[in-house]
């Protein structure tokens, strides 16, 4: 788990955005078979019960941000025509 909540955190870095997973864990079993027998009518529903589980926020300033998007364009636009 330690290796997604990096990358989850470096992704709301570079996207400058708030990621967070639901507490659908435990809960996902019960809600999908609750759906399975009609105790619940649709998705709308369940998504009202959801709880946030962790949240990650941005880390990285926007200048940092900026830099670092133009070395990933830097590095693709050199991966064109690339032949092995």
């Amino acid at each position: 788990m330690r290796r997604v909540q990096s990358i989850l955190r470096q992704k709301a870095s570079e996207s400058a955005t708030a990621l967070w997973i639901p507490e659908t864990t435990p809960l996902g079993a019960a809600y999908a078979a609750g759906l399975a027998i009609g105790f619940y009518d649709d998705l709308e529903k369940l998504q009202s019960n959801w709880l946030v589980d962790k949240t990650w926020h941005p880390e990285m300033d926007a200048e940092t941000r900026a830099r670092k998007y133009r070395y990933w364009q830097k590095a693709v636009k050199k991966s064109f025509n690339w032949v092995e």
